[in-house]
C-alpha cells in the first residue's frame, strides 16, 4: 500500500529530500495498452535547483515494483538545466507570484508591439491627411492672364 510505496520512495533519495508531489496514473487512452498503473513520487532536495521537485521514484502499483528511479544529482549538466528551463518557462511547481511576473513581462512584449502598430498608423494617417490639405499647384500658361503680368513680363 501507500506506506509500503513512500517507504521505498524515500530509501532511495537522499536524506534531506521532501516529498512534494503525488501524480496518480492517468487512465489508458483508446487503443493503447495500460502498462499498470504507475505512480509518481516527486522530490525537492537540497541539492535541486530553486527547491523544484526535479527528483522523482515511479511505482507501479500492480506489483509494487519500481519502475523508475531519478535523483537530480546524477544526471548530466544538460539534463539538470532542462529540468530546471521547462518548469521557469511555463510556470509550472513555482508560487503564483511568479508566475504572475512572468504572465506581466510576456504582457509587456504584447503591449510593446501594439503601441509601435498604433504609433505607425497615427503618422501615416497625419501624413496623409497633411497631404490633403496642401493647395494644388496652378499650372501657369505661357501668356499673361493680367495686364500688370504682362507689363512686368515686357521689361
Amino acid at each position: 500500500g501507500w506506506h509500503n510505496w513512500l517507504a521505498k520512495a524515500y530509501q532511495l533519495m537522499p536524506a534531506d529530500a521532501k516529498l512534494v508531489q503525488v501524480r496518480y496514473p492517468r487512465p489508458p487512452r483508446k487503443g493503447s495498452k495500460a502498462v499498470g498503473e504507475i505512480y509518481e513520487f516527486r522530490f525537492s532536495s537540497a541539492d535541486n535547483w530553486f527547491g523544484l521537485a526535479t527528483s522523482h521514484v515511479k511505482i507501479n502499483a500492480i506489483g509494487g515494483t519500481i519502475t523508475e528511479v531519478s535523483r537530480f544529482e546524477t544526471r548530466s549538466w544538460s539534463e539538470k538545466l532542462y529540468t530546471v528551463l521547462v518548469p521557469l518557462h511555463t510556470g509550472r511547481q513555482l508560487h503564483w507570484s511568479y508566475v504572475l511576473v512572468l504572465l506581466l513581462f510576456s504582457l509587456l512584449g504584447t503591449v510593446m508591439v501594439v503601441s509601435g502598430v498604433v504609433s505607425f498608423l497615427q503618422k501615416n494617417r497625419k501624413r496623409k491627411a497633411k497631404i490633403k490639405r496642401q493647395p494644388k499647384a496652378v499650372e501657369s500658361d505661357t501668356s499673361p492672364s493680367t495686364p500688370v503680368q504682362a507689363c512686368i513680363e515686357s521689361k
